[in-house]
């Protein structure tokens, strides 16, 4: 009986870590979707037009990767996180930085 009730735990924390994969891959797509979409006109992004997806798919993955968990499973319950708001610029200028000098421009 103990090892179903330990079974079904893990079950459910491990649907709820891919469910909440799920919604911060979603976070992901859309900050990727929004950074292509304003191309080169957005501060610090590439001229060149062939750059501007690698340089977003970066962006978003260093940005997301700087976000402790505690922060990301914040928002993922509340929908909201105030250290979230309260670090983004820092944590999306260090990420469009890191992301320059990787592509090279």
């Amino acid at each position: 009986m103990r090892a179903a009730i330990a079974m079904l735990s893990c079950l459910s924390l491990c649907v709820g870590l891919a469910w909440a994969d799920e919604r911060l891959d979603g976070l992901k797509k859309m900050n990727t979707e929004a950074c292509v979409s304003f191309g080169s006109s957005l501060p610090g992004a590439p001229k060149d037009a062939k750059l501007i997806e690698p340089f977003c798919d970066c962006v978003s993955d260093n940005y997301w990767a700087s976000v402790p968990q505690s922060e990301i499973d914040e928002l993922l319950s509340a929908g909201h996180s105030v250290s979230l708001g309260r670090h983004v610029t820092e944590r999306m200028g260090a990420a469009k930085a890191s992301c320059k000098k990787k592509l090279g421009f």
